[in-house]
C-alpha cells in the first residue's frame, strides 16, 4: 500500500481518473444522442398584427419556421389573392419549396375563396416538381386561416396559429390577420393536431397541379332563377361579383313550368334556334366558387356551358339545367320561390320574363326583402 504513496503512482491514477471521466462523457453523449428525442419545457409566443409592419413579421416568422423543418409539414391556409402582395408570398413560396428541395413532406390544406394567378401557378410548379408536396382542398370555412405543424416527431415540435378578423360587419368583407400563436415543444400537441390534420386531409378532395392552375380562374355564371336576386348568390359566395343582364341564345325557358315551382323539370332546354333566347343575371365567380354553387346545385341541377352575350360581347359562361325528376308529376308549389325569380329580375332589369309572368296573370312586384 506503500507504493500508492509514491508520487508518479499519484500522478498516474489522476491521469486513469480524467480518462475515464472522458471516457464517461463521450459515452453519456453518444447515449443521448441516440435515445428518443425528449421535449424540452413548452414555449408559448403571441405576436398581436395591428398593421403592415407587424403583418410583415408574421410572414417572416412562417417562413424561418417552415425553414426550420427537418421532416415534415403540415399547413392550411387561404392563400393570397393579390398580386400586389406578391413580395409578401413568395418568401413563403421559397420556404416551401426549400422544405421540399430537402426532401420533407409537406401537407397542405387549401381553404381560401380565390388566389392570385402568380400564388396558383407557383403552387402548381411545385406541386409537378416535388411528389412530396400534397393539397387538399376544404370548403368549410375554419375559424383561423392558417394551422401549421411542423416536426410532430422531432426534437422541437411547432405547432402555429393565424386568427383573422372581418374588416367591416358586411358579409362580404375581406378579413385581415389579427393574432398569431406559437407554440413549441409541446410534443403531445403538435402529434395530437398533426393525426387529426392528416385525417382531415384524407377526408378532402385531393388537387392536381391542374387543379392548383384554376384556383385563379374566374368563371361566368348565368343565372335564370332564384340567383337572379343577388343576396341568394352572395349569402354562399360572398365574393361572387354582379355583372348585370346577359342573354342566353339557342335555348327556351318555360315560365309556366316555372311557375310550378323548383321541382319541374322542363323549366329550360337547348333548341339550338338562334331565333329562341332569354334573359337572365351574369356573374364572376372563381373556381372555388363555382365548386360550391356545383355542390349546392348537384342534387337537382347539372352544370352546363354555354355561350352569354354580355354587354355587347359573346363570351363563355355556365349555367344550370334542370335533372330528370326521380319522381314524375309531383311538383313543389311556387310560393316564395317564384317571388325570388321577380325579386331577381327587378333588380337587374331582365323584363323578358317579366313580362311574361305578366301574361301568365301573376302579380310582379318586388317583395321588399335585403338585397344584400
Amino acid at each position: 500500500m506503500d507504493l500508492l504513496k509514491e508520487p508518479a503512482w499519484q500522478g498516474l491514477g489522476a491521469i486513469a481518473a480524467i480518462l475515464a471521466l472522458t471516457a464517461y462523457i463521450w459515452v453519456e453523449v453518444r447515449r443521448r444522442k441516440r435515445r428518443p428525442p425528449t421535449v424540452g419545457r413548452p414555449l408559448v409566443r403571441c405576436f398581436p398584427i395591428t398593421d403592415d409592419a407587424s403583418e410583415r413579421r408574421l410572414y417572416d416568422e412562417v417562413s424561418r419556421l417552415v425553414r426550420s423543418a427537418t421532416s415534415t409539414i403540415y399547413r392550411s391556409g387561404r392563400g393570397f389573392k393579390d398580386e400586389n402582395r406578391a413580395n409578401v408570398y413568395r418568401q413563403i413560396i421559397h420556404a416551401d419549396e426549400e422544405a421540399l428541395q430537402n426532401g420533407f413532406k409537406i401537407t397542405r390544406i387549401h381553404t381560401g375563396l380565390s388566389v392570385a394567378n402568380s400564388w396558383a401557378s407557383s403552387y402548381a410548379r411545385l406541386m409537378s416538381e416535388f411528389p412530396n408536396l400534397e393539397i387538399a382542398v376544404d370548403f368549410n370555412d375554419p375559424a383561423f386561416s392558417d394551422l401549421g405543424i411542423i416536426d410532430p416527431l422531432g426534437y422541437r415540435p411547432v405547432v402555429y396559429m393565424l386568427f383573422e378578423a372581418p374588416l367591416s360587419v358586411t358579409p362580404d368583407t375581406d378579413r385581415r390577420p389579427s393574432l398569431f400563436f406559437v407554440v413549441e415543444n409541446a410534443q403531445s400537441l403538435a402529434l395530437s393536431l398533426a393525426q387529426q390534420f392528416a385525417q382531415r386531409a384524407k377526408s378532402l378532395k385531393r388537387l392536381r397541379p391542374e387543379d392548383v392552375y384554376l384556383l385563379a380562374r374566374k368563371y361566368i355564371y348565368f343565372a335564370w332563377g332564384i340567383d337572379m336576386a343577388a343576396r341568394n348568390v352572395l349569402r354562399e359566395i360572398p365574393d361572387a361579383k354582379l355583372r348585370g343582364r346577359a342573354v342566353l341564345r339557342g335555348w327556351r325557358r318555360d315560365v309556366s313550368a316555372m311557375l310550378a315551382g323548383p321541382a319541374d323539370r322542363s323549366t329550360i332546354h337547348r333548341t339550338g334556334d338562334p331565333n329562341d333566347h332569354f334573359d337572365g343575371v351574369a356573374y364572376e365567380v372563381t373556381w372555388w366558387e363555382k365548386t360550391m354553387l356545383d355542390r349546392r346545385e348537384r342534387r337537382a341541377y347539372q352544370s352546363v356551358d354555354v355561350d352569354v352575350e354580355l354587354n355587347g360581347s359573346i363570351i363563355s359562361a355556365f349555367t344550370y339545367v334542370p335533372l330528370p325528376s326521380s319522381t314524375p308529376g309531383i311538383r313543389s308549389p311556387a310560393g316564395s320561390w317564384i317571388n325570388e325569380v321577380i325579386d331577381g329580375a327587378i333588380e337587374n332589369e331582365v323584363v323578358d320574363i317579366l313580362g311574361e309572368l305578366r301574361s301568365l296573370g301573376t302579380p310582379v312586384e318586388h317583395s321588399g326583402e335585403d338585397t344584400g
